[in-house]
């Protein structure tokens, strides 16, 4: 399983998830020929992608997603909220409503060999979530834009149950990290590493330059 970020940040989001049998895209808010080049740098195509996950319709999220929708005609996840924003966000032009997939927050769908479950956020959209990603033993979250978090998003979502005396150790570097998810980078923690699983663990890189790290 692999995770590239193409571009992160206010000008634009776009990563890529997959494994060896399935890719798809989370959020397409940048040009279309920026994430062609992007996934060209890991030997994949805009063709390649099985599907677009939407966190939500802010343009910074959004800005490609009409351009790769009437080229490509990939399926789009997104929940009833989000889906009914982006179809009166004139800016994207005219995308075909069959291509959109409604989802529903805490329940999980499969694309390909991925298990992907939306998990709601905090942030000023029409229902804006995030995603889990699973493939086998093997695990993924990318949460942007977390206006707050809580216990459940922390215990469930991002990390797993750690012994109290991990937990210690873990904690101050963890407010660290949770700092990292809310600006869409993340980055390794030594204090905390010992406290994830091999299924959970891993160091993901921001979009300066696109970079793909696999979980093995």
């Amino acid at each position: 399983m692999e995770l590239c970020s193409i571009a992160s940040g206010s000008s634009g989001n776009c990563i890529c998830v997959g494994s060896d049998d399935c890719h798809v895209l989370i959020d397409a808010g940048i040009s279309g020929k920026r994430i062609e080049n992007g996934l060209n740098s890991m030997d994949l195509k805009t063709a390649d992608m099985q599907g677009i996950l939407i966190t939500h319709e802010h343009i910074d999220h959004i800005a490609g997603l009409g351009v790769i929708a009437r080229r490509y005609g990939i399926p789009m996840y997104a929940t009833g909220g989000t889906v009914d924003a982006i179809l009166h966000t004139k800016s994207v032009g005219k995308i075909d409503e069959a291509l959109f997939q409604v989802i529903e927050p805490e329940r999980e769908f499969m694309i390909g060999d991925l298990t992907i479950e939306p998990v709601s956020i905090s942030h000023d959209a029409a229902d804006p979530v995030a995603y889990k990603i699973r493939q086998q033993e093997k695990n993924v979250a990318v949460m942007t834009d977390l206006g707050t978090y809580d216990d459940h998003i922390v215990e469930k979502h991002i990390m797993p149950p750690i012994p109290p005396i991990l937990g210690i150790a873990a904690g101050a570097a963890f407010s660290s990290f949770l700092s990292a998810i809310t600006h869409s980078v993340v980055r390794n923690i030594p204090a905390t590493e010992a406290a994830f699983s091999k299924a959970t663990r891993a160091t993901l890189v921001g979009s300066i330059t696109p970079a793909a790290r696999r979980f093995s």
